[in-house]
């Protein structure tokens, strides 16, 4: 189940199924009451403890050093953050101005985007761990427009330097 509200948790735990957080538009921090909900719930049900799934889903871009990393994701998002943002004016008048202008430092620091150095995405990656007590966590590295051999690049470096810190 997808955990952006508590009635979403609340369905999933029920259901016994994984909980996955959205990263998209908040801090780590934010979904730690939902985590718990939904553990809490989980037990409740009666749901085996081992089979307890908690993950969460950010934008992810590592690259050799911090600069490259930055000089190549932060125009990316920004399209990418524009066109989020009139989709939901278009889809969901009600919802106009939910996104904001995207801020890549503030992304990236304390929001949801995750981007940087091996190290760097490594620290990242473990703020949302400990935030949440997750599991699982699932990179989204393809933005629109990226050229093939930069995510591959992407996903080769996450491979070789940032999994196997969680192994």
């Amino acid at each position: 189940g997808g955990g952006s509200s508590m009635d979403s948790v609340e369905f999933a735990a029920e259901q016994g199924l994984p909980l996955m957080l959205p990263g998209i538009f908040g801090r780590p921090s934010m979904f730690t009451p939902l985590a718990d909900r939904y553990r809490e719930l989980w037990a409740q049900f009666g749901h085996p403890a081992d089979q307890c799934r908690v993950g969460a889903i950010a934008h992810t871009f590592v690259a050799p050093t911090s600069q490259e990393a930055r000089a190549k994701f932060e125009p990316r998002m920004t399209v990418y953050f524009d066109w989020l943002r009139d989709q939901i004016d278009l889809s969901s008048p009600a919802m106009s101005g939910f996104v904001g202008e995207f801020d890549f430092d503030v992304f990236t620091t304390i929001g949801p985007t995750v981007c940087g150095s091996p190290q760097q995405v490594v620290e990242r990656m473990e703020e949302w761990r400990e935030a949440a007590d997750l599991t699982d966590y699932l990179f989204m590295c393809d933005q629109g427009g990226q050229p093939p051999e930069d995510l591959f690049d992407t996903l080769a470096l996450a491979g070789e330097a940032v999994l196997p810190a969680f192994g």
